[in-house]
């Protein structure tokens, strides 16, 4: 998880930037907005003068500068715009759509609205930097910016391939599971239907004690949760299935299957001494790409950090290379194992 290189905005400072970008760079934007946008002078770089600590001010601005968001967007002249200019416009309707809703009284045909509530999901977190995202690592980590994929040959020390990608997305969620796998050796449940139940002797034991959970209905992923919680209490198996103290709670989600798969290769002695083996180094590696102040990427957008973190691959390995007694010999450069 990279940190991205800007300052992550909230909901009004991405409304006001996304409609100076649209008077700054669309045909007829300035003299549209100087017509229709009237909530906020747009050359003021700083936010609109409110009493912030106000409820009914802010959304009451909201409002406003989403009323001069749709008021700039549906007075611009017709024309063909290039690409900068198709950028700005389609914006303010990004920001819009994932930070405002319709407000509680409202058939949404009376142009009132209101801060949503919750996150929306892949949410652009900066104007800025559009492409940087707010990136969960797990419950209690969470960070803005971007996720760097990397390879590693831990017998050599070298990084076999990096790729720099968006912080979210479902193209972005192939992380190793091991770590985890290995603090859980517990037997896996197992889900008929809408059941959730323990598999061999457990699932016997819970199905006789009565101890079985419908699963709940889908979230916006498609997880759907099992909560056992208190019929964990008292259960002479819960130390066979749970290290938690408030109970076991079992989701089945789109990775489901190969995270079962995987507990189950975590099981076998020999995969355990191979991960406890290797595993180091590769911690290693990837600490050496992020070390001296690289957990920041120090540009904007996917495009010119992955351009970025390649170069920084390609000194690492160099580093690397030379230690391992790469010199240069006449034309060549051969590697000869060094004697420390």
């Amino acid at each position: 998880m990279l940190d991205d290189a800007v300052a992550t905005q909230d909901t009004v400072t991405q409304l006001v930037a996304a409609i100076r970008r649209v008077i700054r760079d669309a045909p007829g934007g300035e003299k549209t907005a100087t017509a229709w946008c009237t909530v906020h002078d747009y050359t003021d770089p700083g936010k609109p003068r409110i009493a912030w600590n106000d409820e009914q001010a802010r959304a009451a601005l909201v409002d406003a500068l989403v009323t001069d968001a749709l008021n700039l967007l549906g007075r611009l002249p017709e024309r063909q715009l290039d690409e900068k200019a198709a950028d700005a416009v389609g914006l303010p309707a990004l920001v819009a759509g994932q930070d405002v809703e319709v407000a509680d009284d409202s058939d949404g045909r009376d142009g009132r609205w209101r801060i949503a509530r919750g996150t929306a999901h892949d949410r652009m977190v900066s104007t800025v930097a559009p492409q940087a995202r707010h990136i969960h690592k797990n419950r209690t980590r969470h960070q803005d910016g971007f996720r760097a994929h990397g390879a590693f040959e831990p017998e050599t020390g070298l990084l076999t391939e990096v790729e720099l990608t968006a912080g979210s997305g479902k193209e972005n969620h192939e992380a190793a599971v091991a770590e985890v796998l290995l603090a859980d050796e517990s037997e896996d449940l197992t889900v008929l239907g809408d059941t959730a139940y323990g598999t061999g002797d457990l699932r016997e034991a819970l199905e006789t004690a009565g101890r079985t959970k419908a699963l709940g209905r889908p979230d916006p992923t498609g997880a759907r949760t099992a909560q056992f919680k208190k019929l964990c209490h008292h259960c002479p198996l819960q130390e066979q299935c749970t290290r938690s103290k408030t109970g076991r709670t079992f989701q089945v989600h789109s990775h489901y299957d190969r995270l079962k798969a995987a507990r189950r290769q975590a099981a076998d002695p020999n995969w355990k001494a191979e991960y406890r083996r290797w595993r180091p180094p590769v911690e290693r590696a990837m600490a050496w790409l992020t070390a001296r102040g690289n957990r920041e990427a120090p540009y904007r957008g996917v495009l010119k950090n992955n351009t970025w973190l390649h170069n920084r691959a390609a000194a690492l390995n160099l580093r690397r290379l030379i230690n391992l007694g790469l010199t240069h010999t006449d034309h060549t450069w051969p590697l000869a194992p060094t004697t420390t």
